[in-house]
């Protein structure tokens, strides 16, 4: 998660600073780092789920709270990782930057 918050204060820096005139650059350097939230996403989905399925096999209200908080909280990451109908999603992002061709 830190490195997480590292990511987003260096592009918001970046932002405020006006920090690469090269408008290609800035693109790239955008996707790069929006391809490492996706990938960190990725990890943290998994180290949920295998946290719920050791919640879920413990039953009892564990499986109940803790599981199924879990579950939901999965399902937001995976949605803002990757759903096309989610507008801030990191697919949506990317893909309105290919669109944009850097415009």
């Amino acid at each position: 998660m830190e490195e997480l918050k590292k990511i987003f204060e260096e592009l918001l820096k970046n932002a405020i600073d006006g920090n690469s005139s090269n408008e290609e650059e800035n693109k790239a350097e955008l996707v790069d780092a929006l391809n490492g939230l996706y990938m960190q996403l990725d990890d943290i989905i998994v180290a949920i789920h295998r946290a719920k399925v050791i919640a879920n096999n413990m039953g009892g209200e564990i499986k109940r709270v803790i599981g199924g908080q879990l579950s939901y909280t999965m399902k937001i990451l995976e949605k803002f990782k990757e759903s096309e109908s989610q507008p801030g999603s990191i697919t949506h992002l990317l893909n309105f930057l290919k669109n944009q061709g850097g415009k």
